[in-house]
């Protein structure tokens, strides 16, 4: 290991044991200095796409799908169990056998989610009563006592909604790995046998939720969410993965200059600020966890945040991923009013696809002037499928520091699964769907808050709100 030009041997002895990545902090550094990241020009949208059927495509409520022979003729070779499940006329695929095909693609699947997180705004009161002053004064009482009891714990392992009573709701995590199990349920209903530990899932903590997290899913083996299901499949309740993400030292103002730093305080004992440095690092904390899964025959994976209600797997996502051979895809929906900040998909020169950051990446006049043409623009949802091979090949290039360069190329897609409403009508739309789903007495997530792509992600993944998928088994969800 080189000698570190930014630290002293005890600085760095001392950051190690508060488990601080010292060698990204310097490359990051060094690599902002030299120009290589972080002043990328802006890009400069042409305009906004229109939902083409081949790079867009719109799952809000289809009956079948177009395919190219060539595309149909490759996921045969590579998928024979799969692809005996279509039956194609005229290069087009009804939406069951679709749905079909992605359910036989499960064994070839993992599931991640972003676990890093803490409870600290979710449980906020100032917070939450600003984002609707009558919804949580209507809530308050419950949201005061779920407050109280979920603050600053990792997000994941807080109670994913309200119930009414002593009974205790499942968390999010709870949650995902239960949509984990009824999927092993639905392949064994469809392709007999097989998946015989299950679907794998994998997560990137933090330094601050990595111990409570591992402490959570050691009780989940007997969760009364999970317990008698996976026993029912004779199956462990869960296979997981994890890495954990470290922190890094923050660098100084621009005030100071346009040459960056290791911003230290006059704190001679310790003059460093510590931070987790994004959820763009897991291309580079994962890595090792992508590599195990792709030798143990995992060819798809998703990613998204742990507390995002309306992210789970999608066999009709992944069987469309498959054919249309995508290297990734990710879900969309219409922008609304209320979404100021967060990323829009656009065209840029050469008719590329890119999704740029409001703000960042493309500003907020410019995104006036685009509604202003009449088109509807489409807001990221947060939740992306990959080919995992492709993955694995670009990593390197996605993880440069800090910075996370994914592009829309031309191959991939985006799953746009069209939203309707305003933001609070698809929360109270939310709330009525998990009392329908899960059973009588809920009441509205325990955050009124919560995130952007929290509920983003509900109004995107209704499936009760979606003619495309037929209503959910409400006795297969009791615990």
């Amino acid at each position: 290991m080189q000698k570190s030009q930014i630290f002293t041997q005890q600085e760095l002895t001392i950051l190690r044991k508060k488990g601080v990545d010292t060698e990204l902090c310097e490359v990051i550094l060094n690599d902002y200095n030299r120009g290589k990241i972080g002043k990328n020009p802006p890009l400069t949208p042409l305009g906004v796409p229109d939902i083409d059927g081949e790079q867009i495509l719109n799952l809000r409520a289809p009956s079948f799908f177009y395919f190219k022979e060539e595309e149909y003729r490759r996921f045969k070779s590579l998928y024979p169990q799969a692809s005996s499940f279509l039956h194609p006329e005229n290069n087009k695929v009804s939406l069951k056998e679709i749905e079909k095909a992605g359910i036989a693609l499960l064994p070839c699947f993992a599931f991640g989610f972003l676990n890093g997180g803490s409870a600290t705004s979710y449980g906020d009161v100032r917070k939450n009563r600003a984002f609707n002053q009558d919804l949580f004064e209507l809530y308050e009482e419950d949201f005061l006592r779920l407050s109280a009891k979920v603050k600053g714990q990792p997000k994941g392992i807080t109670p994913a909604f309200n119930r009414k009573g002593e009974e205790k709701a499942p968390s999010y995590m709870e949650l995902k790995l239960r949509s984990l199990l009824l999927l092993v349920k639905k392949y064994r209903e469809l392709c007999g046998e097989g998946l015989k530990e299950g679907i794998p899932f994998f997560q990137m903590t933090s330094l601050a939720t990595d111990s409570p997290v591992k402490e959570a899913l050691k009780t989940y083996r007997k969760s009364p969410w999970l317990k008698p299901l996976a026993e029912s499949l004779n199956i462990p309740p869960w296979q997981g993965f994890t890495a954990q993400q470290p922190l890094l030292a923050a660098y100084s103002h621009s005030k100071e200059g346009e040459k960056k730093k290791i911003f230290r305080k006059e704190d001679a004992s310790f003059p460093f600020i510590l931070l987790p440095g994004g959820h763009g690092q897991c291309f580079r904390v994962l890595g090792k966890v992508w590599q195990q899964l792709y030798d143990r025959g995992i060819r798809y994976v998703s990613l998204g945040n742990i507390d995002n209600l309306g992210y789970t797997p999608d066999p009709v996502e992944l069987a469309l991923m498959a054919i249309k051979q995508a290297p990734a895809g990710f879900d969309q929906s219409w922008k609304t009013a209320v979404d100021t900040k967060g990323g829009v998909l656009v065209v840029t020169e050469g008719g590329r696809l890119n999704c740029a950051d409001i703000g960042a990446g493309i500003s907020s006049r410019d995104i006036k002037e685009l509604e202003k043409s009449g088109k509807k623009i489409l807001f990221n949802c947060a939740s992306g499928l990959f080919d995992l091979s492709w993955l694995l090949k670009k990593r390197s290039c996605l993880a440069l520091g800090h910075l996370l360069l994914l592009p829309f190329k031309c191959s991939c897609l985006s799953l746009g699964r069209l939203a309707w409403g305003k933001l609070l009508y698809t929360l109270l739309l939310a709330s009525s769907v998990l009392r329908e789903a899960l059973q009588p007495g809920l009441h509205l997530p325990a955050s009124l808050k919560a995130s952007r792509e929290h509920w983003r992600g509900q109004q995107t993944h209704l499936p009760l709100c979606q003619s495309r998928c037929p209503p959910p088994n409400t006795a297969s969800l009791q615990p």
